[in-house]
């Protein structure tokens, strides 16, 4: 709830609070430059929110949770998107003059547009980005992580030329002068942080590879420290790895940890998709890596009566490292956890898995191999094994496709939203 009221804080009331007290103090008004003002502040303050929400340090994720802000993300990018095309048009249609920094930021925001089809994962994307590779063949070979880095510094050349062109209309100041402060300090502030984070990034702790296992679909990889500094995260969580090891891709992905943070090493579960992943397969002993986490919130409260936990394919790894986590945490509710997968090599850690069912006395494990029983979740297996499922909170990791059928299976048991939890991977 503290998380909803600081976003519509941000988001909602003080913009809107600018806006109003903004078109107090004009003489004339009418309703197109109205909206046009007040999508202009709105504009201006999300962009620098926009920036403060993806900004990777871990401390932030407290008020700005990066596995949920990824539907918010889109979200606030349509609503920038209107409001930025808006504001061109209605100077056009009015015989106002388009400042160069209004033609250099709607230039910029096209291009971003630009590069959001052809790189972002979304239904509507996925149909832009079909119709493009088809047209131009070049793009395909565009590499992703050169359109991450692309996208991110023209955002944030986006957000300082914002800056600059609203200080230029004078839309922050106002005969009220105890809100002026704010329009200008806010994104100076924010743009701090931003350097603080790529600066941060030099002096994250080092792990060097003790092994890389190919189980079946899912890399295993084990890490461990290397020097006095020690990478804090929990079970549950994800961390953004970057390889140090020269001639392979530098920019960082997202990855769960297949370990807990009682461990001496650390272990990620990563499945090969794309370019990235299976380049992993070429590190050697004694290569070295940084992580920047932990991040995410796929953290199960051990104190609630029943917690049910359900993964698929390679998004079992943060499942098991909640389990693993139990020898260490014992929970003190009921705890259920459904681990499928297609073939039996990619359960990993089985028997271990056997152990902690016997040894955790709050604990059931059901595990589902496809090839061998051709079992997948719906509401009927659902209702058959939770003995109580209305009363539990869910904690579900697997492919967008599954996360659907399992949701809608869980919403005919009765189950709120409120009590499913997903994770969902920020870039």
């Amino acid at each position: 709830m503290a998380r909803l009221s600081l976003l519509i804080l941000i988001y909602g009331i003080i913009p809107a609070v600018q806006s109003v007290l903004y078109m107090m103090d004009l003489a004339f008004i009418t309703v197109g430059s109205a909206l046009n003002y007040t999508l202009s502040i709105f504009t201006y303050y999300w962009v620098f929110n926009h920036l403060l929400i993806s900004v990777k340090i871990p401390r932030l994720q407290k008020f700005f949770p990066y596995d949920r802000m990824v539907g918010f993300h889109a979200i606030s990018g349509i609503f920038l998107t209107i409001s930025i095309y808006y504001h061109g048009a209605y100077k056009l249609f009015t015989g106002k003059q388009l400042e160069g920094s209004s033609i250099v930021l709607f230039f910029l925001w096209t291009v971003l547009l630009f590069l959001a089809s052809i790189w972002i994962d979304t239904p509507f994307t996925k149909r832009i980005r079909k119709a493009l590779f088809g047209k131009f063949e070049n793009l395909k070979k565009v590499s992703y992580d050169l359109l991450k880095i692309i996208h991110t510094y023209l955002f944030i050349a986006f957000a300082f030329i914002s800056f600059i062109h609203v200080n230029e209309s004078d839309f922050l100041y106002t005969s009220y002068s105890f809100v002026n402060g704010y329009g200008t300090y806010f994104p100076l502030s924010v743009l701090a942080i931003v350097v603080y984070s790529r600066v941060r990034k030099l002096f994250l702790p080092v792990l060097q590879v003790v092994s890389v296992r190919n189980e079946v679909e899912t890399l295993v990889l084990s890490l461990e420290p290397k020097g006095a500094r020690r990478l804090r995260y929990r079970a549950g969580q994800f961390g953004y790895l970057r390889i140090l090891k020269k001639g392979m891709k530098l920019e960082e992905h997202p990855f769960s940890f297949l370990s807990n943070p009682h461990e001496g090493k650390v272990m990620l579960g990563i499945k090969a998709l794309g370019d990235f992943t299976t380049s992993l397969e070429k590190l050697k002993e004694g290569d070295t890596v940084k992580i920047n986490g932990g991040f995410g919130n796929f953290i199960p409260n051990t104190e609630e009566p029943s917690n049910v936990l359900i993964g698929s394919g390679i998004g079992i790894v943060p499942i098991l490292a909640l389990l693993r986590n139990m020898k260490h945490d014992a929970p003190k509710g009921k705890v259920e956890a459904f681990l499928a997968v297609t073939q039996r090599e990619e359960l990993l850690f089985e028997e271990e898995l056997k152990e902690l069912e016997q040894s955790i006395k709050n604990l059931q494990i059901r595990t589902y191999v496809y090839k061998e029983d051709g079992i997948l979740y719906t509401a009927e297996l659902f209702k058959k094994e939770i003995e109580h499922p209305a009363d539990a909170h869910y904690f579900l990791c697997s492919s967008p496709g599954v996360r659907v059928i399992v949701t809608e299976a869980l919403y005919t048991l009765g189950i709120k939203s409120h009590q499913i939890h997903f994770e969902a991977f920020s870039y």
